[in-house]
């Protein structure tokens, strides 16, 4: 994504809706913790937003299931 996006946006979020991650910045990935506290394991939804070079918005989502 970093060569294609001006503008990057990426949450996690767990079953309930609580957002227990997001970042502006490309390179940052969620470590499985919220304020230092490992979170349980289950599904968990993402969505990435960006706004790519030509000035096109889009948004991708998906899960993720957190495993240790």
């Amino acid at each position: 994504y970093a060569q294609f996006s001006k503008l990057f946006h990426r949450k996690v979020c767990n079953r309930f809706g609580a957002k227990v991650f997001e970042t502006y910045e490309v390179n940052n990935g969620w470590s499985g913790k919220l304020k230092s506290r490992d979170q349980p394991i289950e599904t968990y939804v993402w969505t990435i937003s960006l706004t790519n070079n030509d000035g096109i918005a889009q948004t991708y989502k998906g899960t993720i299931t957190l495993i240790r």
